[in-house]
């Protein structure tokens, strides 16, 4: 006996199951300034990568000109 395909289309029309979505809300009242860091959330980490990132050039190349410089 043949396996029979599954059947991979979604079902369409008024015949069809409706999936209900579930949107998970929290009501956590905030701080203006704490709420505007929670929404930023994805957004922090790259950021704070690029900060660190410069802040280390800026004490790398700081450091080799006092070396050139200072060496009188």
């Amino acid at each position: 006996m043949a396996n029979k395909k599954k059947r991979t289309k979604k079902y369409k029309g008024s015949n069809a199951a409706v999936h209900t979505t579930v949107t998970a809300v929290s009501a956590v009242k905030r701080h203006p300034i704490h709420q505007w860091y929670y929404d930023r959330k994805q957004f922090r980490r790259p950021v704070l990568f690029g900060l660190l990132i410069a802040f280390a050039v800026i004490v790398i190349v700081s450091g080799l000109i006092s070396v050139f410089v200072g060496s009188h």
